[in-house]
């Protein structure tokens, strides 16, 4: 912390303890009060970011040099730091080594620190400059310093597209500078760095970068055209050309260095992230990520794809462990609160070999770094508990289990492990783990580890049926048949929620079937088919009451009370369609009921409208007893009509009201924790949210595990698909633009028109269930004549005479034959 000093020795009564330039430094009253503001603030909360960057601009304001690199240091000791930071400390490094008050050594180690945080081109010219200045022609250690230096640049940022030609020009600068002093040297010695100023060029003429041209003219006039290997180089200059076409458009979506760090420029970037995968080039895949998460430090996920594409690379290759363990430590340093890139972490140290001290010290800083959700934490916890396991360590992964449970309690009071990971983990060592005598006591003793799971049934968590489940499953597969039978007869009984003594009994019977004999069969079910039975009646009298009391408000019914079945002697309710229909769209969590036109404009409406030009027009006229008389010319106009109008649009005032274009996301695979405020987190960077809406269980209230998220504008529904396959929570999730169900063509016009005839011409609600699908105009349909008389559909071929009744053709009918 930058505050061991008291701040009143700071105050312009008591300023002769800073001085700089053997000079005494007088401070202001304001500026005291400013920096012992800043220092409290810090003291209180010293994980504030911005609260270190203020302290650290009042410090070098006022020129105290001490305070100053003690506030840099410990600013960096919590957090990594950006460019602009970065090039201010370096400045003043690079002016106390010219004054002499700082070593080379010193800021040669800050240059070192300072290039490892993110992908700078300025950081590496700073370090460059400074390396090779001084640095005489004769002094060849010197010499192969600088240009290892300036090889790890080269690494680092020659394949930036914008700004990696700056790092080979400083590059060829520094070896022409080494050539130009040598006037008194030979001929032969001389060409030999030269030479090394060729190769440059032909190396950076291979990449495609923005200004190709400009260093192809530059090589020209270096002395390409006498280059022995110039045809190669220009071909390979040609290839280099065409991969930089290709790249420009992405590099002018995301404009120059220093843009707005929106969800524009993010959008951009993963656009420019695929076309780099999908040209499968590690390298520069690498390069584009470093650039991005320079942009974009604290966004988790970009680190967490950065982390899973660097070892679905280079996970089989040894060499390159230290790469994948310092990116995920980068990973941490920007986003400690994210537990899934901790346990990420561990795992790579465990995989890389790393030290048992190491591991721990990176475990005690993931407890430390109060990751907000229980189950990320029991993730890391696990992974480090692997490592132990894997030792075959059982007293120390017993004590580091112990402790855990201890610091859940203590961070999630109240809180449930509703997983099961941890109690799952913790007993499958101990009974991997035990000695094969005491895991062979099946008889006299308990199995190894079930302690754990008696812990765990004696908790709250003991009234769900799944950690009775996972309770019996260990003990069938560590403890044998018997002992998880004696675990279905305790807890048969037990009231379970949300309707788990059921299921439990169930899989009691088919556990009988698979490991009982006969008599324990009958015994298992003489116990439980009572209770089923009570619990089914139970069932259906809920579900039923739910039906009575939603009918009777006007609501649609839960599902439970769709879908069980009716109590006995209760026959169910008979819905008509329009109440089928009100239920299926109070279920559903996408439908929007459209606003109802007032009675007035609906009839003035009406009138406008013609009607359907698929529905066949009727006689007005009726027999008496009830037969329909249809004009089959009239219908035989309709049809013909249709076809000679198929594909031309109607007027402008028959067309029906577009809806207003919505963009809305399909998210599945949400982790049981994933609320509202998690999914406005994830989507933080993709603009406004205007609704978010779940998918919710009507029986349990819980989520589905599927949500749609309306976002207000385009750009931001773009850029929130470009997070599918996310790792969200445990998940990777799936995210896509909801598309509105289309009409599909073939379908039947419907039977009846619309009450009003008012929306014979407008398109269907696609939310609508019941809406009808209108058929594209190019498609040719009959007019349905379900109960049209054969007289009227033979047409002219059917004999003349008034139409026939009911009657009559009951007669026909029965008329014997001769």
């Amino acid at each position: 912390m930058p505050n061991d000093e008291p701040m009143a020795e700071a105050s312009s009564s008591q300023s002769d303890s800073e001085e700089s330039d053997g000079g005494e430094i007088d401070i202001s009253e304001q500026d005291a009060s400013a920096i012992m503001t800043a220092e409290a603030a810090l003291e209180s909360n010293p994980y504030d970011y911005e609260g270190h960057a203020n302290y650290i601009s009042h410090v070098r304001r006022c020129g105290l040099q001490a305070k100053l690199k003690d506030a840099r240091e410990a600013m960096h000791s919590l957090f990594p730091l950006g460019e602009g930071i970065w090039l201010e400390w370096l400045k003043d490094e690079v002016a106390a080594f010219e004054s002499g008050s700082a070593t080379r050594e010193d800021v040669t180690r800050l240059h070192e620190l300072a290039v490892q945080d993110y992908l700078s081109v300025n950081i590496w010219l700073s370090y460059l400059a400074f390396i090779s200045s001084g640095v005489q022609s004769g002094d060849s250690a010197a010499i192969s310093e600088v240009r290892d230096v300036f090889e790890r640049a080269l690494t680092a940022t020659s394949l930036h597209f914008s700004q990696g030609a700056r790092v080979w020009a400083a590059y060829r600068q520094f070896e022409a500078r080494l050539v130009a002093p040598q006037e008194e040297t030979s001929t032969a010695s001389a060409q030999q760095p030269t030479e090394k100023v060729l190769a440059l060029f032909r190396r950076q003429l291979a990449v495609p970068h923005a200004h190709s041209g400009a260093t192809l003219a530059e090589w020209e006039h270096a002395g390409g055209a006498e280059d022995p290997r110039r045809k190669e180089v220009l071909a390979a200059h040609e290839a280099a050309m065409r991969s930089a076409g290709e790249r420009e458009p992405f590099e002018a979506a995301i404009g120059e260095e220093g843009a707005a760090a929106d969800i524009q420029l993010l959008g951009g970037y993963m656009s420019y992230l695929e076309f780099e995968k999908k040209k499968g080039d590690l390298a520069r895949c690498q390069c584009l990520y470093e650039r991005v998460l320079a942009v974009f430090p604290v966004t988790h996920f970009l680190w967490l794809q950065y982390c899973s594409f660097l070892e679905s690379r280079l996970l089989r290759q040894q060499d390159v462990n230290r790469l994948i363990t310092s990116a995920y430590a980068r990973a941490t340093r920007n986003c400690p609160w994210v537990g899934q890139l901790w346990e990420r972490r561990i795992r790579a140290l465990h995989r890389a070999g790393a030290a048992e001290g190491e591991l721990a010290a990176v475990y005690g800083e993931a407890l430390a770094a109060h990751v907000p959700v229980r189950e990320d934490v029991v993730r890391v916890v696990l992974a480090y508990a692997h490592y132990f396991k894997c030792k075959k360590e059982l007293s120390q992964l017993q004590s580091l289990l112990t402790e855990a449970e201890k610091h859940l309690e203590t961070r999630f009071q109240g809180e449930l492990d509703h997983s099961l990971a941890l109690p799952t983990f913790w007993a499958e060592a101990e009974a991997q783990l035990s000695e094969p005598a005491a895991a062979g006591e099946e008889h006299s003793g308990a199995t190894p580890g079930w302690q754990v799971w008696e812990a765990v049934l004696r908790s709250p968590l003991g009234w769900r049926r799944r950690a009775w489940a996972a309770a019996i499953s260990f003990e069938l597969r560590h403890g044998g048949p018997e002992k998880a039978r004696k675990l279905y007869q305790r807890c048969h009984r037990r009231k379970l929620e949300d309707g788990g003594q059921a299921r439990l009994l169930q899989d009691w019977l088919v556990f009988e079937g698979l490991f009982g004999d006969a008599q324990s069969y009958a015994e298992a079910c003489t116990q439980a088919d009572p209770i089923l039975s009570e619990l089914a009646s139970a069932a259906a009298a809920r579900a039923q009451a739910d039906a009575e009391a939603a009918h009777a408000s006007g609501a649609a019914a839960p599902r439970s009370a769709r879908t069980a079945k009716p109590a006995a002697g209760k026959a169910p309710p008979i819905l008509d369609p329009e109440e089928q229909k009100a239920r299926r769209q109070a279920a559903d969590p996408n439908f929007k009921p459209r606003e109802k036109r007032a009675p007035s404009e609906a009839a003035a409406g009406d009138e406008t409208k013609p009607p359907h030009p698929k529905r066949p027009r009727q006689a007005e006229q009726g027999n008496a007893e009830g037969g329909i008389a249809v004009d089959v010319a009239s219908a035989k106009e309709d049809i013909q009509s249709d076809s000679r109008t198929a594909g031309k649009e109607a007027p402008l005032a028959e067309k029906a009201t577009e809806p207003a274009p919505t963009f809305t996301a399909f998210v599945k695979h949400l982790a049981p924790v994933v609320g509202r405020e998690q999914l406005e987190e994830l989507f933080s960077g993709c603009g406004g949210i205007a609704e978010i809406r779940f998918g919710i269980n009507p029986s349990t209230k819980k989520s589905k595990g599927f949500a749609y998220v309306e976002f207000k504008t385009e750009a931001g529904l773009k850029a929130a698909c470009a997070l599918d396959r996310t790792d969200f929570h445990g998940k990777h999730i799936f995210i896509a633009p909801s598309n509105k169900p289309k009409p599909s063509a073939g379908h039947d016009v419907p039977d009846k028109a619309p009450a009003g005839g008012g929306r014979a011409n407008q398109a269907p609600d696609p939310l609508d269930a019941e809406a009808a699908p209108v058929a594209p105009a190019s498609t040719t349909m009959k007019p349905r004549a379900a109960f049209m008389p054969r007289a009227a559909r033979l047409g002219s071929q059917a004999k003349p005479g008034p139409p026939k009744s009911n009657s009559d053709f009951r007669a026909m009918l029965l008329e014997p034959k001769t």
